[in-house]
C-alpha cells in the first residue's frame, strides 16, 4: 500500500472513531429542498471602457477582419459555439443581424451572441447535442477598426453527441453536521436521482475503510460484501434539474433529512431515476462537528478541523509511523 494512501486511511479512521458517542442535535428540521446549484449564474462580460476600446482600435488599425476558427468548445460546462476573429469586433452592433446559426432540422437556433472580453470571440452557449448546424456570416459585420467582413461566409458543423451522466463530485467528504449544506454531485442532463444512504456500523468501520479504497462507484457484486458492514438508513429521490446541456455541480440537501442527523461514516449510492445499472455512482462521507482533514503538499502537511466543539482529548498519530 502506498504511504499516502495509508496515511489518508489513518486520518479517516481517526476521524471516524472520534465520532462514536457524539450527541445528536435536537433542533427542529425544515422541509427538504431540491438540489441547489453551486455555480454562479453566468454574467455577460462587461463592455471595455472608452480608453481600452481606443487602444484596441489603434492596435488593429489597417488589419482585415477575417474568421480564424469556428468550432464547438466546452465553456463553463456548456457546449458553446465559438467564432474567433482576427481583430476585435465593434461591440456596438447587433450581431444577430449579421451572424446566424440554423439547425438543418428545426430551423433558427435560439440564443444570444456573447462577445468575449477580448472582443475577438463570439460565443453561442448551450448547443443541443448531435445537431447539424449551418453558420453564416454576412458582409456588414464590423470590426472595431471599422473594417468589415467583406464576404458572405457559410460553414456546416455537427455538434457532439452528449450522454446524460451523473456522479459524485468527490471520492470522500468530511461534512460538519451542524452547518452541512449538502453532498456535491456533477450532473449533465439528468433531472432526478435516487440515492440510498448507508451508515457504516462502528464495529465494522476499520474493515470497511480498508476495503473501500477510494471508490467512486459500486457494482452489484461489490455491494453484496461491502454493504453487509452498513445499515440502510434513508432512501430518497432528489430533483437536480441542471441547466440543459450543461455539466453542473449541485448539492444534495442533507440538513433536513432526520435519519442523516446522526454523526457517523456514511456511504451514498446513486443512480439516475428510472435507470438501473450494474455499476452505480458511490461515495463515502463523514458527518461530524469534530474531525480532521489533511492536505499534503511537497514540504508540509496542512490539517484542518470543522466548526469547533467541546474540548476533547487530543489524539496524535505520527504520519511517518503510519507510512512504515
Amino acid at each position: 500500500m502506498k504511504p499516502f494512501r495509508l496515511g489518508a486511511l489513518s486520518l479517516a479512521l481517526l476521524t471516524a472513531f472520534a465520532l462514536v458517542g457524539c450527541d445528536n442535535s435536537d433542533e427542529k428540521l425544515q422541509a427538504a429542498a431540491p438540489a441547489a446549484t453551486t455555480t454562479a449564474a453566468q454574467k455577460a462580460p462587461e463592455k471595455p471602457n472608452a480608453e481600452t476600446l481606443a487602444k484596441l482600435a489603434a492596435a488593429s488599425q489597417g488589419k482585415p477582419l477575417t474568421l480564424l476558427d469556428a468550432s464547438e468548445v466546452q465553456l463553463d460546462g456548456a457546449a458553446t459555439l465559438v467564432l474567433t476573429f482576427s481583430v476585435p469586433l465593434n461591440p456596438d452592433q447587433d450581431f444577430a443581424k449579421t451572424v446566424h446559426v440554423v439547425d438543418k432540422k428545426s430551423g433558427k437556433v435560439d440564443g444570444a451572441w456573447e462577445l468575449a472580453p477580448n472582443l475577438k470571440e463570439l460565443r453561442l452557449r448551450h448547443l443541443e447535442p448531435n445537431r447539424n448546424l449551418v453558420v453564416t456570416i454576412e458582409r456588414p459585420l464590423q470590426a472595431l477598426n471599422k473594417a468589415t467582413f467583406g464576404t458572405d461566409y457559410e460553414k456546416a458543423l455537427t455538434t457532439r453527441d452528449v450522454e446524460p451522466t451523473v456522479g459524485f463530485a468527490s471520492r470522500g467528504s468530511l461534512l460538519p453536521g451542524k452547518v452541512v449544506e449538502g453532498l456535491p454531485v456533477m450532473a449533465l442532463n439528468v433531472n432526478n436521482v435516487d440515492v440510498n444512504f448507508y451508515r457504516v456500523k462502528p464495529e465494522s468501520l476499520a474493515s470497511f475503510v480498508s476495503q473501500w479504497e477510494y471508490r467512486n462507484s459500486l457494482t452489484n457484486w461489490e455491494s453484496d460484501n461491502l454493504l453487509k458492514m452498513a445499515d440502510l438508513v434513508y432512501t430518497g429521490r432528489f430533483d437536480l434539474n441542471p441547466a440543459r446541456n450543461t455539466r453542473e455541480k449541485l448539492l444534495l440537501p442533507l440538513r433536513d433529512i432526520k435519519p442523516l442527523q446522526q454523526s457517523g461514516v456514511y456511504i451514498a449510492v446513486m443512480n439516475q431515476a428510472g435507470h438501473y445499472n450494474y455499476s452505480n455512482a458511490a461515495t463515502l462521507f463523514t458527518l461530524s462537528d469534530i474531525g480532521l482533514s489533511a492536505h499534503r503538499y511537497h514540504n508540509r502537511l496542512d490539517i484542518f478541523t470543522p466548526e469547533p466543539g467541546k474540548r476533547r482529548r487530543a489524539i496524535w498519530r505520527d504520519r511517518h509511523a503510519a507510512e512504515r
